[in-house]
């Protein structure tokens, strides 16, 4: 472990901007303030490999952890471990005997995509041999926490366990843990960080796919970014960075198993090729960025703003990429600058298609489409598209085939959303859309189920099909689909079922 300061480490923390070091070991005070003078003045003129190293760990955790009252209250001790862990980690992830591919290749190269996917392939081939133990680590987190607790602690110590970006944070975010599994919840990582769970699955799953190793992006203007994306996001009750975080890691789950089980052989063709796991989970990451809490018929009907900017077409998805870009674009956000110009407008143009899919009005469009997949009437690039397509859509409408706590939150939470519009539709005498928007009307647990039926299960029925990947969404589908309907056969007269749908409302903080 190289020098570290744990008190400036702090300071640093606290501004989320400066980093300063010098000791692994407890100082007293006095200590301290000669290395926090020591290490300011080595930064003025920082030429050395290490100290550039330090300043990178030291920008990931205080970007990440920094702002948290635990790492504030953290002990010494606790704080140089995760240095150490981070370090060994970040040093492993870039060191690696394979060979550096070209990201800038020129322009105009008839076969630059198929060059690049080879020799991501060559970069990646050695990530399957930690996966036991992630499996392992999930099983121990959920059966038994604190043998967990003690093994985890107790493996880092002696330098034997694997680091990645599932384990790195562990001591502030088990929740990432099950970063590669169905079962995480998006609502214990928001805990966790305490209001950032999108910046901090955004920089994990990238760090998963390798993103700033392979495509040599600047890890610390991601950072910036994923700031800037995740504080964008409205504090609605559910089109928020949670729900990007949600998205965003189903698309990464799916992208993730689907490239491990092509390794393995258990599938004999890539879904998703190099550029698309990059655009698929920026399409992710911001597909509802600034979302007002609306819909787009709403929007049109009231004349607002965005559906003039818009021309009533798709107004959401519009808006919602072209200020992603416009926060992209900002020198310290840009962290894809070095694509070349072919790639990013490559890029750009898959990003844009995905967006815009996620309009629910495209919904039947897209179920019809993978039925083409499924009866092999599409191959090559036009599979691939359908698939990219589905990927970001599906995971938009995912929640139902979430485990059913996850599931009824998010329930509760977009009908909470619904209910806010349908008051706005009564007071400006509005026709209400659908009755899922009158509060005074609405039956939650039928919606639910109608939307399970009619929305959800045929698009995810072909879906497995497709992707492999998702087949556990179909075990969690099905359980949440009977607990709404045992909820219906018990409570069947009206009054019954609008006084449950309110409580559910009411109570949705605390499910």
């Amino acid at each position: 472990l190289s020098p570290v300061c744990l008190g400036s480490l702090r300071r640093a923390a606290s501004i989320n901007a400066e980093y300063m070091g010098d000791n692994t070991r407890t100082l007293n005070a006095d200590q301290n303030e000669d290395s926090i003078k020591s290490k300011l003045q080595r930064l003025t003129w920082r030429n050395s490999h290490i100290e550039s190293e330090e300043m990178e760990v030291a920008q990931f955790i205080t970007k990440l952890v920094g702002h948290t009252s635990k790492f504030k209250n953290s002990k010494d001790a606790a704080i140089c471990q995760l240095v150490a862990n981070v370090k060994r980690w970040r040093q492993q992830m870039f060191t690696s005997s394979l060979p550096t591919p070209n990201f800038l290749i020129k322009d105009g190269h008839k076969d630059q995509l198929a060059i690049l996917q080879e020799k991501m392939v060559l970069m990646n081939k050695d990530d399957l041999y930690y996966e036991k133990q992630t499996e392992r680590e999930v099983r121990e987190l959920t059966e038994n926490p604190a043998l967990f607790e003690r093994r985890t602690r107790r493996t880092f110590a002696s330098g034997k366990k694997i680091l990645r970006p599932t384990n790195v944070l562990y001591q502030f975010y088990k929740s990432l843990v099950k970063l590669h599994d169905w079962e995480f919840s998006i609502f214990d990582l928001a805990e966790e960080t305490e209001g950032t769970p999108l910046t901090v699955a955004a920089t994990m799953i990238f760090h998963s796919h390798h993103m700033f190793r392979n495509w040599s992006f600047d890890e610390n203007l991601f950072l910036n970014f994923a700031k800037a994306i995740d504080k964008g996001y409205n504090d609605l009750p559910y089109h928020n960075s949670s729900h990007a975080g949600d998205v965003m890691q189903a698309t990464h789950y799916w992208i993730y198993t689907s490239h491990k089980s092509f390794q393995q052989g258990a599938c004999d063709i890539v879904l998703y090729e190099e550029l698309d796991k990059l655009a698929l989970l920026f399409s992710a990451m911001v597909h509802d960025y600034k979302h007002p809490g609306f819909t787009n018929q709403f929007l049109v009907a009231t004349g607002h703003d965005l559906a003039i900017t818009y021309n009533d077409q798709s107004v959401l998805e519009n808006m919602h990429v072209a200020e992603a870009f416009k926060v992209l674009r900002k020198p310290n956000n840009n962290f894809i600058k070095v694509l070349s110009p072919s790639l990013h407008a490559r890029f750009r143009e898959v990003v844009i298609d995905t967006v815009f899919k996620t309009d629910m009005k495209f919904h039947q469009h897209v179920v019809y489409d993978l039925s083409k997949c499924l009866d092999g009437s599409v191959t090559g690039e036009e599979y691939r598209t359908i698939v990219r397509r589905c990927t970001v859509h599906l995971a938009d409408i995912s929640h139902p085939t979430r485990k059913n706590s996850v599931h009824i939150k998010w329930s509760s939470k977009i009908t909470e959303e619904f209910y806010h519009q349908g008051d706005l539709e009564r007071e400006q005498g509005i026709p209400h859309q659908m009755p899922i928007f009158d509060r005074h009307k609405n039956n939650m647990v039928k919606a639910q189920i109608g939307f399970i039926d009619f929305i959800v299960k045929t698009a995810f029925m072909s879906f497995v099909q497709v992707v492999p990947a998702a087949s556990p969404s179909l075990d969690y589908l099905l359980e949440n689909c009977k607990y709404w309907q045992s909820r219906e056969t018990r409570k069947s007269t009206v009054n019954q079922r609008r006084r449950e749908s309110r409580i559910l409302l009411r109570n949705s903080i605390r499910l």
